[in-house]
C-alpha cells in the first residue's frame, strides 16, 4: 500500500552497522558528518533575540530579505556574483528542489564515484538514474570518463568542492574542464560548496562565474557554522532555475525556520578563521598518523579523509572490525560503487582523534598497512 516511489529508496547498507555501534560503552565515532564545536555563540544569541522580539511567523517563500541581500553580497565578495538566492530548509532540500526543477523522469545526473550518499539514494525516487563517473585513484575528474557515461539523457552534472567523501579541491583546470563539457552538451551544474569555509590551501573556487546562465550553486550553514541541527541551506544561480524553485518550496515547505534566519544573517558576519585553523591542526595531526600505514590522500579541504583498507577487506568488513574496537567508521559503500574505503571523520575532540588514530595504526599492523 505504499508507493513504488518510496519502494526506490533503498534502505542504507550503513543502517546495520549503526546498530551494532549502538552497543558500545565507550565508543570513538569518527563517522559523522559535522564539526564537533557548537553554533559559535553570537550567532545563537541572534536567532535567541527573534524569537523573544516574536519574530516566529511565516516569511515569503524564498526567506527574508535581509539575509538574501546578505548572502548575494557575500557571493559578489567571493567573485561570484548571482542573479538571485534563496534560503532553504538545509541544503539537501535545496537538492530536492534542484532535481524537482531541472530533470524529469527518466532523465540522468552525473555524479562523481565517490560521492554524497543524497546524491544516489534520492535521485531513483523520482525517476531520475545516478550515473557514477569513476574518479579513483585520485579523485579528479577526467573528461574522457565524462565522455564515456554521457547519453541523450544527461541534464546534469551534481559533485561538491571540497569533496565529501574525499576533502579534495577541484583545480581551475578540473573546473573549467567540467564547465566546457556542460556547455557542449547543454547540461545544468549542481555545485555544492558546504564546506567552502573549510578549505585549509586557499580559497574554495566557485563554479559560477564558469558558466553563469547553467549553474545552481548549493551551500548554506550546516558544516561551516556548526548549524547542521538548523536545518538552513542557501541555493543560488540564474532566475529561470531560482523561480520554479521557489515555486515548489512554497507547495511544500512554505518558509525557512524565520527565527534561525537571523542567526544565519549574524553568521555571514562571523569570523570563522580560528575555526579553521583548529581543524588544520586536526588534519594534519590524523595525516601524519594515517599515511604511514593506509594509501590516503591528505584532504584539501572539508572534514574527511577517504582511505583504502587493506588489501582482502572490504570497507564495510573494516568498519565492521574497526567496531570490535569501539571505534565508528562511514564504509565507503555508502557512497561508492566500490567497497575498499571508509570515511574518517576529523570533527572530532583531540582527545577522539587521538584515540581514533591510535585504533587505526593497531588495526593497519594487524589486517596489514596499504602504503603506496
Amino acid at each position: 500500500m505504499i508507493s513504488e516511489r518510496i519502494q526506490k529508496l533503498k534502505v542504507s547498507p550503513l543502517k546495520r552497522l549503526f546498530e551494532l555501534a549502538k552497543e558500545l560503552k565507550n565508543p570513538c565515532n569518527l563517522s559523522y558528518g559535522q564539526p564537533h564545536f557548537d553554533v559559535p555563540e553570537p550567532i545563537r544569541a541572534a536567532a535567541i533575540k527573534a524569537i523573544q522580539e516574536e519574530k516566529n511567523g511565516y516569511t515569503q517563500a524564498q526567506g527574508i530579505d535581509l539575509l538574501r541581500e546578505k548572502a548575494l553580497a557575500h557571493f559578489a565578495k567571493r567573485g561570484a556574483p548571482q542573479e538571485d538566492v534563496i534560503v532553504t530548509p538545509a541544503l539537501s532540500n535545496a537538492f530536492l528542489l534542484a532535481m524537482m526543477t531541472l530533470t524529469d523522469p527518466g532523465d540522468e545526473i552525473l555524479i562523481p564515484d565517490p560521492a554524497f550518499l543524497f546524491w544516489k539514494d534520492l535521485p531513483p525516487t523520482l525517476g531520475v538514474k545516478p550515473v557514477f563517473v569513476d574518479t579513483y585513484p585520485d579523485f579528479r575528474w577526467r573528461r574522457e570518463r565524462l565522455e564515456a557515461k554521457i547519453t541523450p539523457k544527461t541534464r546534469a552534472i551534481v559533485f561538491s568542492c571540497p569533496a565529501n567523501p574525499t576533502g579534495v579541491v577541484a583545480t581551475d583546470k578540473e573546473l573549467k574542464m567540467l564547465a566546457h563539457f556542460a556547455e557542449e552538451h547543454n547540461l545544468w551544474v549542481i555545485y555544492d560548496e558546504i564546506y567552502s569555509l573549510f578549505n585549509y590551501e586557499g580559497i574554495t573556487p566557485s563554479f559560477s562565474p564558469l558558466l553563469p546562465h547553467r549553474t545552481v550553486t548549493m551551500s548554506g550553514f550546516s558544516k561551516n557554522y556548526g548549524m547542521t541541527g538548523w536545518r538552513l541551506g542557501l541555493v543560488s544561480g540564474p532566475k529561470e532555475a531560482l523561480g520554479p524553485m521557489t515555486q515548489f518550496q512554497q507547495t511544500t515547505s512554505i518558509c525557512p525556520c524565520t527565527p534561525l534566519q537571523y542567526g544565519a544573517l549574524a553568521a555571514l558576519d562571523y569570523d570563522m578563521t580560528p575555526y579553521v585553523d583548529e581543524y588544520r591542526k586536526k588534519r594534519d595531526f590524523l595525516y601524519e598518523a594515517l599515511a604511514p600505514h593506509y594509501n590516503v590522500i591528505k584532504p584539501a579541504g572539508s572534514i574527511f579523509f577517504f582511505v583504502e583498507v587493506p588489501e582482502g577487506m572490504t570497507g564495510t568488513e573494516f568498519a565492521e572490525a574497526a567496531l570490535e574496537e569501539e571505534l565508528i567508521l562511514m564504509p565507503g559503500a555508502g557512497c561508492s560503487a566500490r567497497d575498499t574505503h571508509v570515511r574518517v571523520s576529523f570533527g572530532a575532540t583531540d582527545e577522539q582523534l587521538e584515540r581514533g588514530a591510535d585504533i587505526l595504526v593497531r588495526m593497519a599492523k594487524k589486517y596489514g598497512n596499504v602504503t603506496v
